[in-house]
């Protein structure tokens, strides 16, 4: 009696060792948390330099009309700033076929143009507020590009990060959203202007 529970506890020994049904299972439940963890990671990636494209093309679009005079010479007598960031959003944001397609809402965009004295001087404005982990409220202003003037615009947007425990450190505004940042600076043409114009 005794020798035959001691043969069939080895038997039983030996065929959970060799048995091999299962052991997929165990072996992705192993890894499929750091594989989910790793594809989620690539997918936030990929939105955020998609994003990161979608917003520099949109500065590139208020740089251009900028830089040649068309969006001055479009605003001729209109000297609010709060209403000449809005009109050069609506050119940035685009409308109907020529809206541009991004993963955050383009009305959401902040934006500030300064000009600067000198290249080497040129400097974009602060949007970051460490106190608030907001966007400054102080960061969106409109100085006009005057012909021939060194002019920096830079956009600013936050985007919603879906996998933040995942990214720890890419998130830094309170909501948990991750702040773009866009910025050009150039010298605009010698277009012509008058002196009722925006600038």
């Amino acid at each position: 009696m005794r020798l035959s529970l001691a043969r069939t506890f080895r038997e039983c020994i030996d065929r959970f060792r060799s048995a091999s049904s299962g052991s997929a299972a165990v072996e992705f439940a192993l890894v499929s948390l750091p594989f989910f963890m790793l594809l989620g990671g690539i997918i936030q990636w990929c939105f955020i330099i998609w994003a990161q494209t979608n917003l520099d093309f949109m500065v590139e679009r208020a740089e251009r009309n900028l830089f040649t005079g068309n969006f001055q010479t479009a605003n001729t007598g209109v000297t609010d700033p709060t209403t000449l960031l809005a009109n050069l959003k609506t050119v940035m944001c685009g409308s109907g076929t020529s809206a541009v397609a991004t993963v955050f809402v383009c009305n959401n965009v902040k934006l500030n143009v300064s000009s600067a004295s000198s290249f080497a001087s040129s400097a974009s404005a602060t949007a970051y507020d460490p106190a608030t982990k907001a966007i400054s409220a102080k960061f969106e202003g409109y100085t006009c590009a005057k012909p021939g003037q060194i002019v920096v615009v830079t956009a600013v947007v936050s985007l919603s990060v879906f996998f933040a425990k995942l990214l720890p450190g890419l998130t830094g505004m309170a909501d948990g959203s991750y702040l773009m940042r866009s910025t050009g600076v150039f010298r605009t043409e010698p277009y012509s202007s008058t002196s009722t114009g925006a600038c």
